[in-house]
Order: C-alpha cells, then sequence, then structure tokens
C-alpha cells in the first residue's frame, strides 16, 4: 500500500509516516 497523498492515512495509517 503505497498511496501517497490520496489517502495515505486513511489506507494505511501504519505506513503513513510522511504525514
Amino acid at each position: 500500500m503505497r498511496v501517497v497523498a490520496t489517502g495515505d492515512k486513511a489506507c494505511a495509517p501504519s505506513s503513513s509516516t510522511l504525514h
């Protein structure tokens, strides 16, 4: 899951290190 700027926090809160 690499959805950045498209719902990274919503789709992958565990991998959302950019937000």
